[in-house]
């Protein structure tokens, strides 16, 4: 890991000689669970969302920053698909199979993918399992 430059009043976080930020023991990402689609409750743009649900939803992904990662996993094992779709006229996923997919299927217990932004109007799809599918 290098160097770590104290910042933060002298406390064990800063950046790296690269200018990253850093701290010994590592970061914890933000963890939302969810278990329902609620009105006007988005998926949030970072970290790790769980969603808990044995019925048929559709969730909402907010827009995304540029370079943060972000991973959804669905940790139900008796759901029915839960689909995972961007804001109205909003961003999009690009995959390999096209820049145009505007949702993504879960329909497995386990099945996950992983994002990072791209800009504030597109995710790149860095991972996925085999039945996580995108969908329009």
């Amino acid at each position: 890991m290098g160097n770590l430059l104290h910042s933060i009043y002298g406390r064990r976080l800063g950046t790296d000689n690269n200018g990253y930020v850093t701290s010994k023991v590592g970061f914890a990402p933000e963890l939302q669970a969810l278990s329902s689609a609620s009105t006007g409750t988005q998926i949030v743009a970072g970290g790790i969302t769980t969603i808990a649900t044995s019925s048929a939803q559709t969730f909402i992904l907010a827009n995304p920053a540029e370079g943060v990662l972000k991973k959804i996993v669905l940790t139900s094992t008796t759901a029915s698909t839960v689909t995972i779709r961007l804001s109205t006229d909003g961003p999009t996923f690009v995959t390999t199979a096209g820049s145009s997919m505007e949702a993504w299927a879960l329909a497995n217990g386990g099945d996950h993918f992983d994002l990072v932004g791209v800009s504030t109007s597109l995710w790149a799809v860095t991972g996925t399992n085999s039945t996580a599918v995108p969908t329009t």
